[in-house]
């Protein structure tokens, strides 16, 4: 597929493609149909068909859409310049799927009860190569750290209720405070250096 495009295609847009996930980008939506159709005869030639689900015509001109690929969500973001001018810029930030997915590894991690008898600063270590590998891969823009700070919260909560359940401390999401001085400088940061209250209404916005 990525042969035939290249050599009589490419005109219409670029091709993108990592293993069998893939997209096109194209500058009308002229091109962007006559797209469909060439893939869909290729990929017939092949014996493959499109999947319905996952394929999708997407308008990406300002923030009213975007698209996933390779754990992120590709869109365009509104951001002030000069003169109070407000213009779209590209953005990438972390899925909904690869946020839950970050949830669920740090929850599987911290949850066991066997390492309750585990010293905090052993259980932050192993918990850092996990959150080093998150870093590594979805902080590669400004914009994606509103999305990384949620996470970064979500790993105080969870060794709050990790020290709360090792003490047992009866209101288990108490001593946050303890927890973020006891882990400061120590603990990888998504973000960046300090942490940010994530604001109500983004808990409430999709991503």
């Amino acid at each position: 597929m990525d042969t035939i495009w290249e050599k009589q295609f490419s005109h219409l847009g670029k091709l993108v493609r990592y293993a069998d996930d893939f997209v096109v980008m194209c500058k009308t939506k002229k091109d962007a149909l006559e797209s469909i159709q060439v893939i869909k005869a290729i990929m017939s030639k092949l014996d493959l068909t499109l999947s319905k689900e996952k394929s999708r015509l997407i308008n990406i001109w300002d923030n009213t859409a975007g698209f996933d690929f390779l754990g992120f969500h590709h869109r365009k973001f509104p951001v002030l310049i000069k003169g109070g001018k407000r213009i779209y810029v590209m953005s990438h930030i972390p899925s909904k799927k690869a946020m839950k997915e970050m949830r669920r590894k740090i929850k599987m991690y911290t949850e066991p009860r066997s390492k309750l008898y585990w010293p905090l600063h052993e259980v932050v270590q192993g918990l850092n190569r996990k959150l080093k590998g998150f870093k590594n891969y979805y902080s590669i823009s400004t914009i994606a750290a509103r999305w990384l700070n949620r996470i970064d919260w979500y790993v105080i909560e969870r060794l709050t209720l990790f020290v709360n359940k090792k003490g047992n401390v009866r209101n288990k999401h108490s001593r946050v405070g303890e927890v973020m001085k006891a882990t400061r400088g120590s603990l990888v940061k998504l973000a960046g250096e300090d942490y940010r209250m994530p604001k109500k209404e983004e808990h409430r916005k999709a991503v």
